[in-house]
């Protein structure tokens, strides 16, 4: 496979549409982001979005951990 083939491959699967863009974190989105008491009372939604300008949440997914082929 040439060097062009390659690049042709991979700039089909690429696209910015899902790629949270950069941007300046407002003080109100801030708060939000860094509020963690959803985490202490599990019946709280996330007082933020999972994405926005500057940021996006990463959640783990099951089995994806660096330890879970550990035995």
């Amino acid at each position: 496979m040439s060097a062009e083939e390659l690049m042709d491959l991979l700039k089909a699967d690429a696209s910015l549409a899902d790629v949270p863009q950069s941007a300046a974190v407002s003080e109100k989105d801030l708060d939000a982001i860094l509020d963690r008491k959803h985490m202490v009372d599990s019946t709280l939604p996330p007082p933020y979005a999972f994405s926005g300008p500057g940021w996006e949440v990463v959640t783990q997914m099951d089995g994806s951990g660096l330890l879970s082929s550990v035995q």
